[in-house]
């Protein structure tokens, strides 16, 4: 990826140490690229990222939500922190000015809600644009439920994670790139067999699941 911001090997070199950590580190560094692209663009003659620039930069847009706001000041803010460890200047933005998230407060299903999630997922359909609409649903929003697996890890599954004869699902590269074995239920491992035979008899091992990504798509878009 080019950078032509005049702080782009700062950037670059900031990246590179997070990930040579053990970071990802892909949506911080795509926040990163749209702020070479934001200094290039109405600083480019700065040589210092100063208060000036930050304070640009901090500049609620319009509808931008808190959590939104934070998420794109936050790796600024520790590239301008890498840059002081350099020995070079740039403005540290104090903590006390990046926005508040409100507290989530999680909502704990009951069982008769439980019962009426499943209930409208068994009624799903068959659909002319998403065929295997019918086999993903029911499974995948059970799956969810029994394993506790977040959505992307459930939606990025490859075949070859769900080991059915063991009844143990891998899940590769999650969170801080680590793996971890799920077991299930004989009820959902009966479930994941029909899944299989219905949608992945001829499937190759370490294919995505490009089915169930298609019928989510639909769903959550």
């Amino acid at each position: 990826m080019q950078y032509t911001s005049v702080f782009a090997p700062y950037i670059v070199g900031f990246i590179e140490q997070k990930r040579a950590l053990g970071y990802k580190y892909d949506s911080n560094a795509a926040i990163l690229r749209r702020f070479d692209a934001f200094c290039s663009e109405r600083y480019p003659h700065e040589t210092v990222l100063n208060r000036e620039i930050i304070t640009d930069w901090a500049s609620k847009r319009p509808s931008e939500q808190p959590a939104t706001l934070q998420a794109r000041l936050s790796p600024v803010r520790e590239l301008c922190k890498y840059i002081v460890r350099l020995g070079l200047e740039a403005y540290i933005m104090p903590k006390g000015l990046m926005p508040r998230i409100p507290r989530y407060i999680p909502h704990i299903f009951t069982n008769s809600e439980l019962i009426q999630i499943f209930e409208q997922t068994d009624k799903c359909h068959y659909c002319n644009e998403v065929p295997y609409r019918h086999h993903v649903m029911p499974v995948f929003f059970r799956l969810l439920y029994c394993t506790g697996m977040r959505l992307s890890e459930a939606r990025l599954l490859k075949v070859c994670d769900v080991d059915l004869d063991s009844g143990v699902i891998t899940v590769i590269n999650a969170k801080l790139d680590k793996h971890r074995k799920l077991p299930v239920s004989p009820e959902m491992l009966a479930r994941l067999l029909t899944y299989h035979q219905n949608v992945h008899t001829f499937s190759k091992p370490d294919a995505d699941d490009d089915i169930a990504k298609e019928a989510l798509k639909l769903v959550l878009s």
